[in-house]
């Protein structure tokens, strides 16, 4: 519970409810802001966002294989020059 003054009173009021109000008055407007104006503009936002998550988990996994393929390679240089001093 939350103690909150509004003018000369004092209300309680559940701290989550408390929160989604203050929420809600902060983002008033935002969303024509940003061109969501419909459910489908939000779900478009949704998939381009997800989209974007998944490319750059990509890229990062395939620059991970590259450093660890190159990290490899002067191993791989080590053992075949050892094989070739035999």
């Amino acid at each position: 519970m939350t103690l909150v003054c509004k003018g000369n009173k004092v209300v309680v009021m559940n701290t989550v409810r408390y929160a989604l109000d203050a929420l809600c008055e902060g983002m008033e407007g935002e969303f024509e802001k940003a061109g969501l104006y419909t459910d489908d503009d939000v779900v478009a936002l949704v998939k381009d966002i997800r989209r974007e998550m998944h490319n750059e988990k990509q890229c990062a996994a395939a620059a991970q294989a590259t450093n660890a393929g190159q990290a490899a390679a002067p191993q791989a240089d080590r053992v075949a020059d050892s094989l070739l001093q035999v």
